[in-house]
């Protein structure tokens, strides 16, 4: 910004109007927006503006699969959230020392092969003992068997005994398989990949068909095909060399 002379505003994490969005690197990106259409609104770029209208937006502000608890009635509720590196697992695991302290955690976590997955799960497993690994259908999610091997050197430091990881071969099994292991009032929580997050809403719709209201995407998710997007022949070479 300041390369191409743009004036830069600095921002405090924003509270006031309220953002229904957890944790404060929430409310910072809630700031930055905000700033960004008052900034906006004074060079007489949104001749619309109104600020009330502006606040009633924010504060309905809804993003599905970031730190969402997913419906539930008389079930062990499953949270999920789409973190999906170093940083933003160390963020949810913060948040989740803050808000959920005192109950008992259950990961369900899978993720693609481009990502630092080791800590990810190192971080999670300071959290809580008990993880179900996942493969979601993304064709470049490793497996559940990579994932525990990738994990070899932490295990290898620790107590077998003082961690409980089991493996899924679908959603709907995680979610049962993780329920099961999950000491009453305990919470599920999904996360390692936005492909993982969206495919555990679809379970959840599958084992609570009445949870999520009519207009959510996730009924509209059985009748859409798989994302098989080909790669170009740089891409494809790429792959094959970083193959095992």
């Amino acid at each position: 910004a300041a390369a191409r002379h743009a004036p830069i505003h600095w921002v405090a994490p924003l509270r006031t109007p309220p953002a229904p969005l957890f944790g404060r690197h929430q409310q910072i990106n809630a700031a930055v927006a905000w700033r960004m259409i008052e900034d906006l609104a004074q060079r007489g770029e949104l001749p619309h503006y109104d600020e009330d209208k502006a606040a009633a937006g924010l504060a309905a502000t809804w993003w599905p699969g970031r730190f969402e608890l997913l419906p539930h009635a008389g079930t062990t509720p499953l949270l999920v959230d789409c973190a999906h590196n170093v940083d933003s697992i160390n963020i949810l695991c913060t948040i989740l020392r803050q808000k959920y302290r005192n109950r008992p955690v259950t990961f369900i976590f899978g993720a693609n092969r481009d990502k630092r997955m080791r800590p990810m799960v190192e971080h999670l497993l300071d959290v809580s003992p008990r993880l179900v690994l996942v493969q979601s259908r993304h064709a470049k999610a490793l497996s559940t068997q990579e994932i525990l091997r990738e994990i070899q050197p932490w295990l290898a430091k620790h107590d077998p005994r003082a961690s409980v990881i089991l493996e899924a071969a679908s959603m709907t099994e995680a979610v049962t398989a993780a329920t099961s292991i999950t000491p009453p009032d305990g919470l599920l929580v999904g996360t390692g990949s936005v492909f993982v997050t969206a495919e555990l809403r679809e379970a959840w719709n599958v084992l609570h068909p009445n949870a999520f209201p009519p207009t959510d995407w996730v009924h509209q998710a059985a009748d859409e095909p798989d994302l098989n997007v080909p790669m170009q022949a740089g891409a494809q070479a790429k792959a094959r060399r970083q193959t095992p």
